[in-house]
């Protein structure tokens, strides 16, 4: 018996009962770490814009069962494919919770992509499918003596303030130079993809935090001279992470936090070119860096010409201009009738040796040989 779509009851029956989903075989990851900061090519503007273009990545990577009776079978591949893209989905449709299990010391929430990718990625496909944000949970089993489980929004605040907020890892990763710049970058970023994928376990506080360490050195441990001397571009784009958030309003600062950040951003772009930037947030602080410039007291603000913040960095320095090759200087009169003397006074004296040889062959008598 074939059911609507053409599966037989027996796939149908299979399909309904997987429970098992992941990649395909030969493949890895969401995908959701570079769609995550590729906010500029986002369909959709604003807070929550990539949502569903982010969750149908997701459950089309992720939606891959496995089990027996589930692979490929020959003349029906567009049928199982069908059923494929929709057993993950319907799955997801009834959670109401996820959790991530943790066992490592070294590895948590911010220190890669991976748990905003995955928890994250649940997160917001059930969200784009019911509308409703599931709870998220963080299991430690670093002590399997005492298991304990909390909120990711509170293992989140947590971790930053125990590690990528402390004074003594700024000061480790100080001590690292460019490769610590890099930590630092990494973090804002990675707090972007939870910010993105399931914003209730990230608070503006976070965000404000990362602008008082970094920014503003608050800790007074050279952290910006240390970012814009090691590695400006890195800090160029951690700035670029923090601004992102102001722009798609997941982070709403006062006026003076947020005309420090476009200053520092704008300031770090110039200096570095930063080749690898998001379009949407260059308009965006070149936008408000207009906006704030000061006008006369009773003056009505000048207008002003589109800045284009995808323009090219000009160039500076010492420019080759091409130069043709100078002639040889001209013989003046003087070398020239020095040589033609100096010529002329050789072949006089040839002309006499020749004429002394000619004149000896005709006087010279016989040479005899006698052998004694």
């Amino acid at each position: 018996t074939m059911l609507a779509g053409g599966a037989s009851a027996a796939q149908a029956q299979r399909w309904s009962t997987a429970r098992v989903f992941s990649n395909e075989q030969g493949t890895y990851s969401t995908g959701l770490s570079d769609a995550a900061r590729s906010t500029d090519l986002w369909k959709t503007a604003g807070k929550g814009g990539g949502d569903a273009e982010m969750a149908s990545l997701y459950m089309v990577r992720m939606g891959h069962a496995y089990g027996d009776g589930l692979g490929d079978n020959p003349g029906q591949g567009q049928v199982l494919e069908k059923m494929r893209s929709k057993a993950y989905a319907n799955n997801l449709v009834q959670v109401d919770a996820a959790l991530l299990s943790r066992t490592s010391n070294t590895y948590g929430m911010l220190t890669s992509d991976d748990p905003f990718q995955y928890l994250g990625g649940i997160a917001q496909a059930v969200r784009q499918l019911t509308g409703k944000d599931p709870s998220l949970y963080v299991q430690n089993l670093r002590d399997n003596s005492e298991v304990k489980t909390e909120s990711a929004a509170s293992a989140l605040t947590k971790e930053m303030h125990t590690r990528y907020l402390h004074p003594q890892w700024i000061n480790a990763q100080k001590a690292e130079g460019y490769s610590g710049t890099l930590q630092v970058l990494k973090t804002a970023q990675f707090l972007w993809g939870w910010q993105v994928t399931a914003p209730q376990a990230v608070r503006q506080d976070h965000w404000q935090s990362l602008h008082n360490v970094y920014v503003r050195d608050q800790y007074k441990l050279g952290t910006r001279e240390w970012l814009e001397g090691d590695n400006r571009a890195a800090f160029a784009q951690t700035l670029e992470r923090m601004l992102d958030a102001v722009r798609l309003n997941y982070w709403q600062p006062d006026d003076a936090t947020k005309k420090e950040l476009v200053q520092a951003y704008q300031e770090a772009l110039k200096a570095t070119g930063l080749r690898e930037s998001n379009s949407a947030v260059k308009r965006f602080a070149a936008a408000q860096a207009q906006a704030a410039s000061p006008a006369a007291p009773g003056q009505a603000r000048p207008a002003q010409a589109p800045v284009d913040p995808d323009a090219p960095v000009p160039v500076q320095g010492l420019k080759l201009e091409p130069q043709s090759t100078p002639a040889a200087p001209p013989v003046t009169p003087v070398v020239f009738s020095l040589a033609a003397l100096f010529g002329t006074a050789v072949l006089m004296a040839l002309g006499a040796w020749r004429q002394s040889r000619r004149t000896h062959a005709r006087t010279a008598g016989p040479v005899l040989l006698q052998a004694r």
